[in-house]
C-alpha cells in the first residue's frame, strides 16, 4: 500500500487549517426594525410634504421620512404634498418613529407609522 510522504501533506494541511480557523462570520440578513430605536411622540406640525414635527418625551424633534422626496413647498406639487402629508399624519395624532439616523440638518432619518 502507498503512503504519501507526511513532509509533503503537512503544509497542505496547515494552509487548509489556517484558512478555515481565519474566516470571519458574513451577516446572513440585514438589519431589521427591532434593531432600530423606536420613539413615541405626537405630530405638532407639518413642514413641507417630507418633514413633520413630532413631540418626543416633550422635546420637538423634525422628523424627515426615510424613502421619500417631496417637492420643495415653491416648487410645483410642494403644496399638494404637504396637504397630503397632513392627512396622513394629523396634528395631534400619536405616531411611532423608527430612527435610522440624523441627517444633515440635524432631522431624525426615520419611517413613521400611525399608533
Amino acid at each position: 500500500m502507498f503512503h504519501p510522504p507526511l513532509h509533503n501533506i503537512r503544509p497542505f494541511f496547515l494552509i487548509l487549517l489556517i484558512l478555515c480557523g481565519c474566516r470571519t462570520p458574513i451577516p446572513t440578513a440585514a438589519p431589521t426594525t427591532t434593531d432600530r430605536e423606536v420613539l413615541h411622540g405626537v405630530v405638532t406640525r407639518i413642514t413641507d410634504g417630507d418633514t413633520l414635527i413630532v413631540e418626543i418625551a416633550g422635546a420637538k424633534e423634525r422628523v424627515r421620512l426615510r424613502d421619500e422626496n417631496a417637492p420643495e413647498l415653491d416648487e410645483p406639487g410642494g403644496p399638494e404634498a404637504k396637504i397630503a402629508l397632513e392627512k396622513r399624519f394629523p396634528v395631534g395624532y400619536p405616531v411611532s418613529v423608527t430612527v435610522y439616523a440624523r441627517d444633515v440638518y440635524g432631522r431624525l432619518l426615520a419611517t413613521v407609522k400611525r399608533k
